[in-house]
């Protein structure tokens, strides 16, 4: 199974919607994280990464093609179109230790 497929199989483990575990978000959740393709789950960071950082890291370490005026439409005032807003119905607290207790 691939790291994109772990995290999505993450996203739905912990109850997100449908909509929350598309490639994009499986991408967002692992750049989040730090975690490479050879990484292991347990390695996962929790460090501050902006949009920027997450196109950067998910096309470097994915071969994936993201740019950001992509995600922004032509307007003044930004807003992301492909990462959609996190809907939960409970606080989920995502640390190293979770990672680590998850089957993917």
């Amino acid at each position: 199974m691939s790291k994109i497929d772990e995290a999505r199989k993450f996203l739905e483990d912990i109850g997100m919607p449908k909509a929350q575990q598309s490639d994009i978000c499986a991408l967002s959740l692992l750049a989040m994280a730090g975690i490479k393709p050879s990484n292991e789950w347990k390695s996962a960071s929790n460090e501050w990464i902006r949009i920027h950082d997450i196109i950067a890291f998910v096309n470097q370490n994915y071969g994936t093609t993201y740019a950001e005026k992509a995600l922004y439409p032509e307007r003044d005032t930004p807003k992301i179109f492909s990462i959609p807003e996190v809907e939960t119905r409970r606080p989920v607290t995502l640390d190293a230790s979770t990672f680590a207790k998850t089957s993917v």
